[in-house]
C-alpha cells in the first residue's frame, strides 16, 4: 500500500477545504477552453499565483494541496472586485437591447457591492476557478448560491453530458455554460483548495478519499503487512493554534480499519491521560477507505539511538546522570497512569521508548537533552474487569522476544497481567545502568553474553516450561553491584533484581510501588548531588560479562 494515495469514496468531507489534480490531459484542454482571463497572460496573475503556492505532496503522497493561508492571502476584496469585469460584458456588444438582456451582467453589477460577502463565504470556489482560469464567472456562480459550504460538488451523468451539483443534489446553472471538460476539470481542481484543519490535539476526522491531507515532502521509512510509516511535514496553517513553523511529523497509515481501531483507542486512552512521557497523537483521520494515526516527529530517535549518541562513557560528553533518573523516573510514572486505566503497554522495549530532542510538540518540555516518552502502546489492551477475573487469553501481536516476561513462554494459555510491564521495565532499566557506567558497546556484548543461554537473548532461560534467570544476567548484577563508583546505581540495580526481573509475576512491583522507589532515590540525590554523580568516568576495567569480545 502507498500511503497517501487517492481512494474512491462516497464519504462526504467535514471541517475541512480537499486535493487531487487534475491529469496533464485535462490541464492542456482546461487552458484551451477556459474563457479569457484578464490574469492569464501576467505572471502575477490569479492563476500563477496560486499555482505557485501549491504543495507537493511527496514521492510516497499522490496528493497536492493549497495550504489554507495561501487562500486567505490570495483571494482578497481586492482580488473579487476585479471580477466584476463590466467592461468585458459590454465591449463587442452589438446593441443596447443585447447588453440589457444579459442578465448575468446584472447579476454581474449588483454582486460588485458583495466583495466582502464573496471572501467570507467563497474564498474557496473563486480559488478553484483561478486555478481554472476560469474566474470571471465567479460572479454568476455566486449568484446562482454557489459557495464553499456546498464543496465538494459531485460530477453526475445527466444524458450525454456530466454535471456539477452539491451533494444534496443542488444545481448551479451557470455551469450549463461550460463544456464537459470544463466541468470536469472544476471537478479536479476543487480538492486542492479541501486540505482539512486540525483544530484540537487528538481529534479524529474523516474525509473524502479525493480529499488531500496537508502534508508535504512525504517519504515512506517502513512497511509492513498491516501499516506503513510515513515521516513528512504537516502545514502551521492546517493545525490549531497554528505553529510558528511547519512541524515534522509521523504518518502511520492502516488498510485494515481493525487495526486501525485499536490503535486509535488507546490513543484515546493517551491523550485522556495527558502525561508528558506518554505519546499523545495530532490527530487520527480515515481518508476514504486508508486511515491513518498522525504523530510528532521523535527528532531524537529512539532510546537506542539516543545510548548510540553517547557510546562512550565521559563526564563532559553525554547528559548527567540526574536526566536519565529523572527520564526513568517519568516512564514510570508514565506506566503508572497507563496501569491506573486498566491498560498495559505490552510491548517495551527500547525502540518503543522515543527521544524528542528538539520536538515540534508544543506539549513537550524543551530541556538540554530533551524527553523520552513511551510510544506504540498498540499493542496493549484495555481491561474493563481485573485480569485475573478473565478466561480468554489476551491477544498478543509480535514483540522485542529479548524483552518479554518468562511468562510469555511458560504461560501461554493464561492472561497477562500488567505486572507483564515491569519485567521489560527491568530489562530497560539494567541496560540504562549498563550504558552510564560502561557505554553502549557494552550493551551489545551483554545481549551476546545472553544469547548463551536464550537464542533470542532473553533475560531468563526456560527448560521443560520452566524459567530461571539467565545466568549471564545473574552475572551482570553482580558486575554492576562490585563497581561501587555511584551508590544511586547499586540502589537501581537492587531495585531491579528484587521488584523487576523477578520470575514470578507476583512477586513484580506494582507501577505504584515502582514509582514510590524511584522518587525516594531521587530525593537522595536532590540531598546529595554526589549521590548520582560521584565517579562515573571511564572506567580502569570492564567487566567480562559486559567486554566486547577480543
Amino acid at each position: 500500500m502507498q500511503p497517501l494515495s487517492r481512494q474512491s469514496s462516497g464519504q462526504s468531507s467535514q471541517d475541512s477545504y480537499p486535493s487531487s489534480c487534475p491529469s496533464p490531459e485535462l490541464s492542456r484542454q482546461s487552458s484551451q477552453t477556459s474563457s479569457s482571463s484578464s490574469y492569464t497572460s501576467s505572471e502575477h496573475g490569479l492563476y500563477q499565483q496560486l499555482k505557485r503556492r501549491l504543495k507537493e505532496g511527496g514521492d510516497t503522497n499522490a496528493f497536492s494541496f493549497l495550504p489554507r493561508d495561501a487562500i486567505d492571502e490570495i483571494i482578497t476584496s481586492k482580488i473579487v472586485e476585479a471580477q466584476s469585469s463590466w467592461y468585458d460584458r459590454f465591449k463587442g456588444r452589438s446593441s443596447w437591447y443585447g447588453f440589457l438582456a444579459d442578465i448575468s451582467f446584472w447579476n454581474g453589477l449588483i454582486n460588485y457591492s458583495r466583495s466582502d460577502q464573496v471572501v467570507e463565504q467563497a474564498k474557496g470556489m473563486l480559488a478553484i476557478l483561478g486555478l481554472c482560469e476560469k474566474e470571471n464567472d465567479m460572479w454568476n456562480l455566486f449568484g446562482d448560491g454557489l459557495t464553499d459550504g456546498h464543496l465538494p460538488l459531485e460530477l453526475r451523468l445527466k444524458g450525454y453530458s456530466n454535471v456539477l451539483v452539491s451533494r444534496q443534489g443542488q444545481e448551479f446553472r451557470s455551469f450549463l455554460n461550460w463544456g464537459n471538460v470544463q466541468r470536469e476539470v472544476f471537478f479536479n481542481k476543487q480538492w486542492l483548495v479541501l486540505a482539512p484543519v486540525f483544530k484540537t490535539r487528538g481529534q479524529h476526522i474523516s474525509v473524502d478519499g479525493h480529499v488531500p491531507l496537508p502534508f508535504y515532502g512525504v517519504e515512506m521509512l517502513s512497511h509492513s503487512a498491516t501499516s506503513t510509516i510515513s515521516k513528512g511535514w504537516l502545514h502551521a496553517a492546517h493545525l490549531m493554534p497554528k505553529a510558528e513553523n511547519d512541524p515534522q511529523i509521523a504518518i502511520k497509515s492502516y488498510v485494515m480499519e481493525e487495526d486501525f481501531k485499536r490503535e486509535k483507542d488507546n490513543l484515546e486512552v493517551t491523550k485522556v491521560l495527558n502525561h508528558p512521557h506518554l505519546i499523545r497523537h495530532i490527530a487520527t483521520v480515515k481518508q476514504g477507505n486508508v486511515f491513518y494515526v498522525i504523530l510528532y516527529w521523535a527528532d531524537g530517535g529512539n532510546l537506542t539511538d539516543f545510548w548510540m549518541k553517547y557510546p562512550k562513557v565521559s563526564r563532559t560528553q553525554r547528559p548527567k546522570p540526574l536526566w536519565c533518573f529523572q527520564q526513568m523516573l517519568g516512564l514510570v510514572e508514565a506506566l503508572f497512569a497507563l496501569h491506573g486505566e486498566g491498560c498495559r503497554h505490552g510491548d517495551l522495549k527500547p525502540e518503543n521508548i522515543l527521544h524528542f530532542q528538539n520536538s515540534d510538540d508544543p506539549e513537550i518540555r524543551h530541556s538540554q537533552y530533551g524527553t523520552l516518552v513511551m510510544a506504540d502502546v498498540g499493542i496493549s489492551r484495555v481491561h474493563h474487569t481485573v485480569t485475573e477475573l478473565r478466561h480468554d487469553p489476551t491477544k498478543t501481536y509480535a514483540t522485542t522476544r529479548s524483552y518479554e516476561g518468562p511468562e510469555a513462554e511458560t504461560e501461554t494459555n493464561k492472561p497477562r497481567s500488567r505486572r507483564y510491564d515491569m519485567w521489560s521495565a527491568g530489562c530497560i532499566f539494567m541496560e540504562f545502568a549498563i550504558w552510564l557506567l560502561y557505554g553502549c558497546k557494552a550493551i551489545d556484548a551483554f545481549r551476546e553474553r545472553r544469547k548463551v543461554f536464550s537464542q533470542k537473548a532473553a533475560y531468563y532461560k526456560c527448560t521443560e516450561h520452566t524459567a530461571e534467570i539467565n545466568p549471564a544476567v545473574t552475572a551482570g548484577f553482580d558486575a554492576l553491584r562490585n563497581d561501587a563508583r555511584c551508590a544511586g546505581l547499586t540502589d537501581l540495580v537492587n531495585l531491579i533484581t528484587k521488584d523487576l526481573i523477578v520470575i514470578d509475576p507476583k512477586e513484580r512491583a506494582k507501577a505504584g510501588d515502582l514509582r514510590d522507589k524511584f522518587k525516594e532515590i531521587m530525593r537522595k540525590a536532590d540531598k546529595d548531588p554526589g549521590y548520582l554523580t560521584d565517579g562515573i568516568e571511564s572506567p580502569s576495567s570492564i567487566p567480562a560479562v559486559f567486554a566486547p569480545p577480543g
